[in-house]
């Protein structure tokens, strides 16, 4: 009976150890949603950016670029990306604030940077920065305590004897100059490996290759093969790679479509919808700044055509109401005319 009474002991004592199964551990789900750089929140990466770029909230900028948009609501921030939007109806200026009314590009001397209407008036060429609608090298010594600071000067000097390791930044005893596989640049000393012929750079392998250059472009040939840019619609790329508006007058290229097309039903005192095209004068009063009979839009919005509720009604595009003007026999607008509406339109609708 003792020996029994031992067996059940060692039972219950057996019983008594057995753990409970423990909760299987978290799963952690990586989420990078628009980031293309950064911690994806699991401990991974959502991606590395290239060189002389970082990683600002998951979005890859210059390095050295800090975006400024204090006391700004939209535009440009200064790295590539934006302060904001503004809501319908209102522009941003140049100032970076919403503001009423319809917004007209402004560059002037600036070959880079906000356009004043959330556009842009050009890129900077390789790792230059935009700075006040100018194009700035910026310096750049990260871990570097002399050599060249990729604008010309320098990080800084050795001393005590030491001479600089040109392509680490880095004293040390000696310097070797190594130009292997390398046909332009440092030699890693101080020296040169070449130089690059025509208007080609050098980049850090030592190779010479095609630099496109669209300082002050928005359109055209980047001059490497590839582009600054498109142009909207029935603009044109100028000379200057700046996109443009064709010149386009009321009276003398808006008012023939509308005496040709419109004024069987929009003139005198019988016009359909009170709006009177039998003249320059009257054209401009009813349409420009005229809010449509729909929606919270303009009939002419200036600057700004694919706004204009004009251009909708004559394409039959965008409209909140009625029918796809000129109705009844009268034939619809050439295509050609209606480019002449919306550069009339995006050149400022002006009077004349």
């Amino acid at each position: 009976m003792l020996h029994l009474a031992w067996i059940a002991a060692l039972f219950l004592l057996s019983c008594g150890s057995v753990t409970e199964p423990s909760e299987p551990a978290a799963v952690c789900t990586p989420a990078c949603g628009g980031s293309v750089c950064g911690d994806d929140g699991c401990g991974g990466s959502c991606g590395t950016c290239d060189e002389g770029l970082r990683c600002e909230a998951g979005a890859c900028v210059p390095d050295g670029c800090t975006p400024a948009c204090s006391g700004r609501a939209c535009g440009d921030d200064g790295c590539g990306g934006s302060c904001g939007t503004c809501d319908e109806g209102l522009r941003c200026d140049a100032a970076g604030a919403c503001v009423p009314g319809a917004c007209v590009p402004d560059c002037g001397s600036r070959v880079c940077g906000d356009d004043g209407c959330g556009g842009s008036c050009g890129s900077c060429s390789g790792e230059d920065t935009c700075e006040d609608g100018a194009c700035v090298c910026a310096p750049d010594c990260t871990g570097r305590v002399c050599g060249d600071d990729g604008c010309g000067g320098s990080c800084g000097t050795c001393e005590g004897g030491l001479v600089c390791n040109t392509r680490e930044g880095a004293c040390s005893d000696t310097c070797s100059a190594d130009c292997a596989g390398r046909v332009c640049g440092d030699d890693g000393c101080g020296g040169s490996c070449g130089s690059c012929a025509g208007g080609d750079s050098c980049d850090g392998a030592g190779q010479c290759v095609c630099t496109p250059s669209c300082e002050g472009r928005t359109c055209g040939d980047d001059g490497c093969g590839g582009s600054c840019g498109s142009c909207d619609a029935g603009q044109a790329c100028g000379d200057a790679g700046r996109c443009a508006w064709p010149e386009r007058t009321l009276s003398g290229h808006v008012m023939p479509i509308f005496e040709a097309k419109c004024t069987s039903c929009h003139a005198g005192n019988r016009a359909s919808a009170n709006l009177d095209l039998s003249s320059a004068s009257l054209a401009w009063a009813g349409l420009v700044n005229t809010p449509a009979s729909c929606g919270s839009r303009m009939l002419v919005e200036p600057g700004l055509p694919e706004e204009s509720y004009l251009v909708a009604k004559v394409t039959g595009v965008g409209m909140c109401s009625g029918a796809k003007m000129p109705g009844g026999s009268v034939p619809d607008l050439t295509s050609g005319e209606i480019a002449t509406l919306r550069a009339w339109i995006g050149r400022g609708a002006l009077a004349d």
